[in-house]
């Protein structure tokens, strides 16, 4: 049944691919690292290049992204491939002069929020975190996805995922006001009956802060807890105004009794160059660890990225202290 969903899937965006105009879209990393742990050193490089295809007409929009990566280490190369994202959306006109939205195929898949710890992700198992700092998740499934506004800043969201045999509900509220930005409710189940759901809020109060709560009602009721919050400020500069943005970003887990927690501060000193430190630590009652993060980017051109990043680890258990420096050139087209 699952495979022949995705067959049915792949074939329909397909389908999109052949009948509507296209853009062309590619580009990759390229990085080396060294890592330093005690007496161990070891040095890896790694390249992620991609191609991307974007298909749009009067009713339909399609993306196909294709990517690689080549590793090479001490302990070996590696070379693997990867179907990122292969779906199309249309619209299907409804009530009210509203349209539901329609998406079927691999897509990104957002119903949380956070800066950097993220809340609200019921159709994933695992909780995850934004791969960089301040930027917007994008984790993929699988998925048959509907979006209907109900009026009132309400829209309601529902999706399945054929690969895990689950679905989900999403109600959405956007407020609109200085305060509360935007409230949301999501549950989902999968096909053991095993219930996940999640309570989330967007405010906007000194800081522009992130809270939510989700949980698994299964024996022991499982919870996390998560709030991020993230404030930008502007200073005069010699060469014009600099911007600082604050990340404080926290979670909880009731079930592992873990605690996370990230400090961090990003300086633009320019629209080229960016600076970042970060300090993120995790407590557990085996113990504790914390990495230390500095870092540059530097956009040399258009579509050409250069990050250089540092970081320090140390680990309570064993007293062990360790550094990366990690190198990456990104390129766009």
């Amino acid at each position: 049944m699952v495979k022949r969903l995705l067959s049915l899937m792949v074939c329909l965006v397909l389908s999109v691919t052949l009948c509507a105009a296209t853009t062309i879209k590619g580009g990759g990393t390229f990085a080396g690292s060294f890592l330093w742990q005690e007496e161990t050193s070891v040095r890896t490089y790694t390249a992620e290049p991609y191609l991307e295809a974007l298909f749009s007409s009067s009713n339909l929009k399609g993306d196909v992204k294709l990517s690689a990566l080549a590793a090479t280490s001490p302990s070996g190369s590696t070379l693997t491939g990867s179907l990122d994202r292969a779906f199309f959306k249309f619209r299907v006109p409804t009530f009210a002069d509203t349209n539901l939205t329609v998406t079927v195929g691999k897509a990104p898949v957002s119903w949380g929020i956070g800066a950097f710890y993220r809340v609200g992700d019921v159709l994933f198992d695992q909780p995850f975190s934004n791969k960089e700092i301040g930027t917007d998740v994008e984790n993929t499934l699988w998925v048959l996805s509907l979006s209907q506004p109900l009026g009132g800043g309400f829209t309601l969201d529902g999706a399945f995922v054929p690969t895990e045999e689950k679905g989900g509900l999403l109600l959405r509220k956007d407020f609109r006001t200085p305060v509360v930005k935007e409230i949301k409710g999501a549950v989902a189940v999968d096909r053991d009956g095993k219930v996940k759901a999640s309570v989330c809020a967007d405010l906007s109060l000194y800081f522009d802060v992130t809270l939510g709560i989700e949980s698994s009602f299964t024996e022991g009721n499982e919870y996390r807890v998560v709030a991020n919050a993230m404030r930008m400020f502007t200073f005069q500069g010699n060469a014009g105004d600099i911007t600082g943005t604050l990340y404080v970003s926290g979670q909880m887990d009731g079930k592992a009794n873990t605690a996370d927690l990230l400090l961090a501060w990003i300086t633009e000193l320019d629209p080229r160059v960016t600076l970042t430190t970060a300090i993120d630590a995790s407590f557990t009652d085996d113990g504790d660890s914390q990495y230390v993060l500095a870092g540059v980017d530097v956009t040399l051109s258009d579509g050409v990225d250069l990050k250089t990043q540092a970081y320090l680890m140390r680990q309570s258990t064993e007293s062990q202290l360790g550094c990366v420096l990690q190198t990456a050139l990104k390129l766009a087209f």
